[in-house]
């Protein structure tokens, strides 16, 4: 297919909605060599702010020198702008052969035929496999739980918050919809969120029945800014490994070398 109909392909199977599930997708992935084997994955879920968390957290370890992966529910710029390595989309002839790669390997599921956000989910495993990234950043694209992002396996998960959305098919109330975002946190592995109150209580149960680390922003981590110089932002860190007091000039260096390395690059909205 060339990039037309590559897209054409992709945007037919919008007629196909949301459903929820990984059978589809773990099925899929196993035809096409399992490409989410040895990937670190950060994934992200939450209401608010996960596309943001995404984007920020992208552009910091780019910074830090890692070639890193980045998938967006929704992207901007097309299918393109869901999937990019170091800032830079997926141009449309790598587009147009994963897509045509991932067609042919998924026709036997016509019974039960993957939606759009699955093959692009599964095409962007497969590139990001193939440029040998060495981290990506894995938003989910609703709930957590039955997401088709949550056939990987990451280093750490993050639920940034939780409030009411999608309720006709994650719940009524916030502890049903927490609990579906919860379902990204995975046995061992460090979970961090700013959620509060009952989304809070559901987190930190599904924590300590998963022993994941649980660390909550405004509590165990903190961030507080205490004003700019130039395009930087100064502030001070209490928490995790170590504080860092707005005077310290090496934490201001690190302060500003993030902010001109790697969020002054940030160009996306905010989600």
């Amino acid at each position: 297919m060339n990039i037309a109909e590559a897209c054409a392909w992709i945007g037919s199977l919008r007629r196909f909605g949301i459903k929820p599930g990984l059978e589809r997708v773990r099925h899929a992935l196993s035809n096409l060599g399992n490409p989410e084997r040895n990937l670190r994955f950060y994934h992200v879920a939450g209401t608010n702010g996960k596309g943001s968390v995404c984007q920020m957290l992208a552009t910091l370890l780019t910074a830090s020198g890692r070639r890193t992966g980045l998938y967006t529910s929704p992207g901007l710029g097309g299918f393109n702008g869901r999937m990019s390595i170091d800032g830079e989309p997926i141009s449309e002839g790598a587009l147009a052969e994963y897509a045509t790669r991932v067609r042919s390997a998924t026709e036997s599921q016509m019974q039960d035929p993957l939606t759009e956000f699955e093959i692009l989910t599964i095409i962007s495993l497969l590139y990001f496999r193939d440029a040998g990234v060495e981290a990506v950043v894995w938003e989910t694209g609703l709930g957590g739980r039955y997401d088709a992002t949550n056939v990987v396996q990451p280093v750490v998960t993050a639920i940034t918050n939780v409030t009411y959305d999608h309720v006709e098919i994650l719940g009524p109330t916030i502890v049903d919809i927490a609990s579906d975002k919860a379902g990204i946190i995975k046995p061992g592995i460090p979970v961090v969120t700013a959620a509060v109150d009952d989304a809070y209580r559901v987190i930190e149960r599904v924590a300590k029945s998963q022993r994941a680390p649980l660390i909550r922003i405004g509590c165990d981590a903190v961030f507080a800014t205490t004003g700019t110089q130039g395009s930087g932002q100064l502030g001070t860190y209490r928490g995790l490994f170590r504080d860092a007091a707005a005077s310290s000039w090496a934490f201001l260096a690190n302060i500003r070398l993030k902010m001109r390395r790697g969020l002054g690059d940030v160009r996306a909205g905010r989600r």
